[in-house]
């Protein structure tokens, strides 16, 4: 058995390696069903322009600059209604405040801007 993961995890892949062929041969399961209940989970994401309100933070990561330290924070959140944004500030204080702390669950404003979501810390 030979397994890999792709570039960021998020496609995985097993090879099953034998000397004797499987005795019906090589067949390809039918896996509609099993994806249309995968896609059924699908969360969906907000549209940029419509990102405004209180949003719960889902995960994030806070993005270092070499010279500066932190710069960003992206993140991903969920809105009251039960919908997902991503949302980024380029406060270097936020990005601060939040490279030591937790912040998953924890409430933010959204604010839009004219090629991202932003958000503020509440």
């Amino acid at each position: 058995m030979v397994s890999g993961l792709g570039w960021y995890i998020t496609k995985h892949s097993v090879g099953l390696w034998s000397a004797a062929p499987p005795p019906k041969g090589w067949q390809a399961p039918d896996m509609t069903g099993v994806q249309a209940s995968i896609d059924s989970t699908a969360l969906h994401v907000v549209e940029t322009s419509a990102a405004v309100g209180t949003a719960r933070i889902d995960g994030y990561t806070v993005v270092h600059d070499r010279d500066t330290g932190p710069a960003s924070v992206p993140v991903f959140a969920s809105t009251p209604d039960g919908h997902r944004v991503v949302a980024r500030s380029d406060d270097p204080d936020v990005a601060a405040a939040m490279s030591g702390g937790m912040f998953v669950g924890h409430e933010i404003d959204l604010k839009p801007s004219h090629d991202h979501a932003r958000f503020e810390l509440r």
